[in-house]
Order: C-alpha cells, then structure tokens, then sequence
C-alpha cells in the first residue's frame, strides 16, 4: 500500500503545476484575446480560441484526479450523510465502484474519440484533434488510479486521513 500512496503522491506532485500552467495558459491567452479583439480588432490571434480549448480541456482532465486525492470532489452527499456505520461504508464503496465504472467507460470511449479524430487537423493551430481528445483517457485513467489508491487508503490504512467535509449553509 505505501507503493500505491507513494505513486500517487508523486502523480499528483507532477500534475499540480502543469494544471497550474495550463490553466494560467489559458487566462493569459483568453485575455489577450478579449483585450485584442476589443482594443485592437484587426489584431486578433486566429490560433487563441483553439489553443485555450486545448489547455482548459487538458487542466480540466488533470485537475479531476487533483480534487480527488485531495478529496475535494463536488459531491451531493445528504442520503449518504445520514447513515451510520455499516450502511455508511456499503454506500461509500457503492461510489467508488460507480464512479471507476464510469470513468472506465469514458476511458473506452474516449479512446474510440481518440483515434477518430487523429486525421482531424484543428482549426487555426494545424495540429491534430487527437491531442485534444487524448486528455480525457489519460485524466479518466489518472482519476481511476487515485479513486483506488484514496479507497484503500481511507477504508484499510492505519493512518487513514481524517477527512473533513465543509458545511454548506
């Protein structure tokens, strides 16, 4: 288990800044273009609106596999929140198989996406679609391996984190 933890400690130390620069890649690139087409309208960036599809869709896809190890996924938990016990822990692992089935399917999906588009060339930038399609299986397979290792590590570690969960009013 300590392998597992040390794998995903070291996933999420290399993805932590490049979400962080792609996300930064594409408030300065989505800026320049506001301000341009605004200030300057014949000196626009043909390639922008591309390009930042490409860094948002790549930091949305890292970033999910960021909120879950840090167990900070957006989750709608009021059923769940109120059992106790052993109930509790079935419908904790009911999730985590849910949510690895689901983001297997999209990862076979996706993959499928994938290879359509590798001939496809985006507009603007002269680089193939596949770049952009191939995020999401590599996101949905980072996300698998963090459900995993987050669900051995809450549910079977003797350090198992305490995991507080915000209060929303």
């Amino acid at each position: 288990m300590k392998t597992l933890i040390r794998i995903s400690d070291t996933i999420d130390a290399l993805l932590r800044p490049f979400t962080a620069l792609l996300l930064i890649g594409f408030v300065i690139t989505m800026f320049t273009q506001v301000v341009l087409r605004n200030l300057f309208p014949a000196h626009i960036l043909p390639w922008a609106d591309g390009v930042s599809r490409y860094f948002f869709l790549w930091a949305s896809f890292t970033g999910i596999s960021l909120a879950t190890k840090r167990r900070s996924q957006l989750t709608v938990d009021v059923i769940v929140n109120l059992l106790r016990g052993k109930a509790r822990l079935i419908a904790d692992w009911i999730m985590i198989v849910l949510t690895i089935i689901v983001a297997g399917l999209i990862v076979r999906w996706s993959i499928i996406a994938v290879r359509m588009s590798v001939p496809v060339v985006a507009d603007t930038i002269n680089m193939s679609q596949a770049w952009l399609y191939i995020s999401i299986p590599i996101g949905m397979t980072i996300l698998i391996f963090q459900t995993l290792v987050c669900a051995l590590e809450d549910h079977f570690s003797e350090a198992a984190p305490e995991i507080e969960k915000e209060e929303i009013d």
